[in-house]
């Protein structure tokens, strides 16, 4: 599989605003990001091949870099941040990269007031904002497995709806007579113009 940092796909070009070829490194605001103001700190090839060893030629000019994207990130959210951390997280693109997180003196408020930490535990805080974004995304896969779960009912007994711009669902065709056992459907039914009440099974 192509390195997408190696690659650049467009949407990765978009993020960025940062790059010096002459200290060997880019950077890019990182998609989903864990703060605002979240960037990846990312080296640039070297000789062609892509950089993914901690050794002494992929780090070269990353103190530069750093600099260079720290000031950035202040200058741009300024005055309302002044810390920035500094990690590196373990994840599937084996490309050299850092993760810069600026710290936002609200959020970082709260957590310490849930969690009862008066300082330090920062990597404590970056994992409680990752296990908030993974269970955000967790319950958007359970609103659409349910999603899809009512429309296979509603398609096994012949029910064909739509959604209005107002967010409502509205009925376009009635199931034929007699199809459904449940009361619901005879209150349901009894209540649409021109309609009569289902017939119960058995």
């Amino acid at each position: 599989m192509a390195c997408p940092f190696c690659t650049r796909s467009a949407n990765l070009q978009d993020r960025m605003f940062y790059e010096n070829r002459s200290n060997g490194w880019f950077a890019f605001q990182s998609a989903p990001p864990h703060t605002t103001g979240h960037a990846v700190l990312a080296a640039l090839g070297r000789g062609g091949s892509c950089p993914r060893d901690f050794d002494s030629q992929t780090l070269q000019g990353l103190g530069e870099a750093l600099c260079d994207v720290v000031a950035a990130i202040r200058e741009h959210h300024a005055p309302h941040i002044e810390n920035v951390l500094f990690a590196s997280f373990r994840v599937q693109v084996n490309h050299f990269h850092l993760h810069l997180l600026p710290l936002w003196p609200e959020e970082e408020k709260a957590w310490r007031e849930a969690t009862g930490y008066r300082d330090s535990h920062l990597m404590e805080f970056i994992g409680s904002l990752e296990k908030k974004r993974a269970a955000l995304i967790a319950e958007r896969a359970a609103r659409e497995a349910s999603r899809k779960k009512r429309s296979a009912w509603k398609a096994r007994r012949g029910w064909r709806v739509r959604s209005a711009r107002s967010g409502r669902l509205q009925i376009t065709a009635r199931p034929s007579e007699g199809a459904f056992t449940s009361p619901l459907w005879r209150i349901l039914g009894s209540s649409l113009p021109g309609s009569r009440p289902a017939r119960c099974r058995g």
